[in-house]
């Protein structure tokens, strides 16, 4: 019931938004940097396609009261092909589509008997996310909007010859949330709340991240903090030695750099690092992407 009520919540005030703002104003395309296209909307027929690669290399992982532990070590690798496009009326649409993902884990050697515990590792493709969204508010200098995403499984969940590495969740999940942003000369402040409805007994989750930007010339700087939190409403058991868990809680802080090559052409790197966490890895998160804007 809580679950429905949260949905509605956030579906009526979308609802609201757009019958209540309306504007002639010019349509802002983020032409410092493609990057922040995750709030403003795309004009039509307009938009960025990106290839990125994150890594993840873990040795330890939070446990369900949040104390550190040791693991065997563990990596998680995936090459990512994501874009927007913009379909006129404040509409824009979204991919993000992992196409090769490997899970690895390394082999162990025990000092007292020498008995090798052999490495595992996987190699397919993610989970696949499509978006919607849509400007409630779209100006050159301020934005609201609302969008639907919508997680499918197309990764595994029982990969390896151990059948324990997972290249995605297995669950059909739907992200609704708001985002927002200003822009004020040369600086841009963003911020967004969602709610995850997840299946397969996983617990849903409330979402949230803030994030703040600085442009100049062909130089970007951003800083963004993200948080999840599960509401503990599954039953789906926890695995926190990979990045697939259920009732996972985090804080991260990621900042990242992007510099333009040409005028549609950008290189961009990030590093998250983890503040706190429950039921998933202790890692920093990788990432870097070249991102063509047309």
């Amino acid at each position: 019931m809580n679950k429905i009520y949260l949905l509605f919540l956030l579906t009526l005030g979308i609802a609201v938004g757009a019958q209540a703002q309306t504007t002639s104003e010019s349509r802002a395309t983020n032409t410092v940097s493609p990057l922040l296209n995750d709030v403003w909307i795309a004009p039509k027929w307009h938009g960025y396609v990106q290839l990125s690669q994150t890594a993840i290399y873990a040795q330890q992982f939070y446990e369900a009261e949040g104390s550190v532990q040791d693991m065997t070590t563990a990596g998680f690798y995936s090459t990512e092909l994501s874009g927007r496009l913009g379909l006129g009326s404040n509409l824009e649409v979204s991919l993000q589509a992992p196409l090769f993902v490997r899970a690895t884990r390394n082999a162990v050697r025990f000092r007292s008997s020498q008995r090798v515990q052999a490495g595992d590792q996987v190699n397919t493709i993610g989970d696949m996310t499509v978006g919607v969204k849509y400007g409630l508010i779209n100006r050159k200098s301020f934005v609201l909007s609302g969008s639907l995403l919508l997680g499918v499984p197309t990764g595994t969940t029982q990969g390896g010859e151990s059948q324990l590495l997972q290249t995605g969740d297995g669950e059909f999940n739907q992200i609704i949330g708001l985002d927002i942003g200003y822009a004020i000369s040369s600086f841009y402040v963003t911020g967004g709340v969602g709610f995850n409805n997840r299946t397969n007994s996983f617990s849903d989750e409330i979402r949230a991240n803030a994030g703040i930007a600085w442009a100049y010339n062909r130089f970007l700087a951003m800083v963004q903090a993200n948080m999840v939190h599960s509401l503990n409403n599954g039953t789906a058991s926890a695995t926190p030695e990979n990045i697939f868990s259920n009732n996972v809680r985090y804080v991260t802080i990621t900042p990242k750099l992007a510099f333009a090559i040409t005028q549609k052409l950008t290189f961009n790197a990030s590093v998250g690092a983890i503040v706190s966490g429950q039921n998933m890895l202790k890692a920093p998160v990788y990432n870097t992407g070249v991102l063509f804007q047309f």
